[in-house]
């Protein structure tokens, strides 16, 4: 069920990866369009992950919500679900970041569900 969710996700225009991952960086379920290793993004991830969460602590913003990085050819969001799971979505470079932003936000709690 928590596949199939994915794959909901992954149908908006730009989306080429949507994954779920525990904040040690292990792989619970991803669907993929292209040739990523989730085990090593969920791996670099978690460190980022665990870095804006304690950016966050020190400077007074409160919980971490969500962070989308960009880069020449698309966005990475990683958005925590639970203490210990956490979305990754990466885009390609015409995603519409609001659109995203939606979906993720639509089906952040199915997955919590699921999990």
């Amino acid at each position: 069920m928590l596949k199939r969710v994915l794959q909901d996700m992954q149908r908006e225009e730009g989306v080429i990866f949507v994954g779920v991952a525990s904040s040690d960086g292990l792989v619970i379920d991803y669907v993929s369009n292209g040739e990523l290793n989730f085990e090593a993004v969920a791996a670099m991830t978690s460190t980022a992950l665990s870095t804006a969460k304690n950016v966050g602590k020190e400077l007074g913003r409160g919980d971490f919500v969500q962070a989308i990085v960009e880069y020449k050819g698309g966005y990475i969001f990683i958005t925590p679900i639970t203490e210990k799971e956490y979305i990754v979505l990466i885009t390609d470079k015409n995603a519409n970041l609001g659109k995203i932003r939606y979906e993720i936000s639509k089906y952040k709690d199915k997955i919590r569900d699921l999990l």
